[in-house]
């Protein structure tokens, strides 16, 4: 008999056990969302939040009922600019990282990921 393993659970204890998997996560979020992938961006940013504060804790930070926010960051949801930039805050400050986000001539070689800045007030 074959057992298979949820891959969700298996991406939320990576990013759970591996605040760098987590990070460059949040980064691939936000490139998806700003180039036009939004539903694999929510879907993303969902795993992220169940991951750090839990949807639970998002809700609440963020005055949405779970039930809608979960809604929300499905692939049939649709939320409001203001309500995402909310949840990128969260999340960034839940990772103690700042965003920088640059634009690069499409195909170029300056693509790819860069490691994000971690300011998490006791790292050395």
């Amino acid at each position: 008999m074959t057992y298979t393993r949820d891959a969700t659970l298996t991406i939320i204890e990576r990013m759970q056990r591996e605040p760098e998997f987590a990070q460059l996560m949040l980064s691939e979020a936000i490139s998806m969302s700003v180039n036009g992938e939004p539903a694999a961006s929510r879907a993303v940013l969902n795993l992220l939040a169940q991951a750090t504060v839990g949807l639970e804790g998002l809700a609440e930070l963020t005055a949405i009922p779970v039930e809608r926010l979960s809604h929300l960051l499905s692939g049939n949801g649709n939320p409001e600019m203001n309500l995402l930039a909310t949840i990128f805050n969260i999340l960034r400050m839940h990772l103690y990282v700042d965003i920088h986000v640059r634009s690069v001539a499409a195909g170029s070689a300056q693509g790819g990921f860069e490691p994000m800045v971690q300011t998490r007030p006791d790292a050395a």
